[in-house]
């Protein structure tokens, strides 16, 4: 039996097969661009997600050990004045975000 060589197809490039297939039209104009807005559109719920989130609850401890409930604006001004205060997040509370702190 005699093999049959297959013939090399030339090969061509992304333009010129653009040009045989009449080119980037409307359709794909309009595709790119519905695809493109469609994209953007998830980011207002991905970077305003933060905003829907409750602030945490912290407890801090006192000079003998002890927890009292505090805010973070309590910790942070101690801060700011060059005081330091240990303090946890309260994850009993029902809104805890585990996963963001």
């Amino acid at each position: 039996m005699i093999k049959q060589k297959k013939p090399k197809r030339p090969m061509i490039s992304v333009e010129d097969a653009l040009t045989k297939v009449g080119g980037f039209g409307k359709q794909q104009w309009t595709a790119l661009f519905a695809l493109l807005i469609a994209r953007q559109c998830a980011n207002v719920f991905v970077y305003t997600f933060p905003f829907f989130i409750f602030p945490q609850k912290y407890f801090c401890k006192d000079q003998d050990g002890s927890l009292f409930k505090c805010s973070m604006e309590y910790v942070c001004g101690l801060h700011k004045e060059g005081q330091f205060v240990d303090y946890v997040i309260d994850k009993s509370w029902v809104w805890y975000n585990w996963n963001w702190y």
